[in-house]
């Protein structure tokens, strides 16, 4: 039974946490209850506290779980890499400027849903939880960014992407909010594409 019992108790603490990982990025950390978080986990709250020291402590292991979520969606595209780091970069940017990540922030990219949130949660932990998150997105555009690129192009990409998600965000159900989404995606690819050989001068 105590075995059973544990095994019960590591279940549901995966279940508050992934709950907790949709619900903080669709409406914030403080937009949410724990009693709202272990509902949407199929629980009761009284056991939260047993699990977890705080909301805070949930908060972080949550956007460490949406960080892993995010980079397992990203894999195959960060694979294409070692072969195409063109196609992985262009593919990546399509993914994430896009209306299907505007429109489900709830499975979307922590950095982007809770840039403002993790800011306001006044929690150290949580504070880590979203820099070790923004610093995961910063390696994978690197894995598709051309060998030589540095750092800095690597966080400004990064920059242009998730300003570009929240614009569109903010601005959802008007076209104008398309109309961002499209200008940022465009160019951030065409920053990346190769010189056209076809506008190179002739030799004479």
């Amino acid at each position: 039974m105590p075995r059973a019992s544990k095994k019960d108790a590591e279940r549901h603490r995966r279940e508050i946490v992934a709950a907790a990982a949709r619900l903080f990025r669709e409406r914030g950390i403080g937009g949410v209850s724990v009693p709202e978080v272990t509902a949407a986990a199929g629980l009761t709250h009284g056991g939260f506290y047993g699990q977890f020291a705080s909301k805070s402590a949930l908060a972080a292991e949550a956007i460490g779980a949406a960080s892993s979520e995010l980079a397992d969606l990203l894999a195959p595209t960060l694979a294409e890499a070692a072969h195409d780091r063109g196609k992985a970069f262009d593919d990546l940017v399509s993914a994430y400027v896009s209306a299907a990540h505007r429109d489900d922030p709830g499975h979307g990219c922590p950095v982007a849903a809770l840039v403002d949130h993790a800011r306001g949660a006044d929690a150290p932990e949580v504070d880590d939880a979203y820099r070790a998150s923004v610093e995961r997105m910063v390696g994978a555009i690197a894995t598709v960014l051309p060998p030589d690129a540095t750092r800095a192009e690597a966080l400004s990409t990064l920059a242009s992407m998730v300003g570009g998600v929240l614009l569109a965000r903010a601005s959802a159900g008007s076209p104008l909010s398309d109309e961002i989404l499209s200008a940022t995606r465009d160019a951030l690819i065409a920053a990346r594409a190769p010189d056209d050989p076809e506008s190179s001068p002739k030799p004479s």
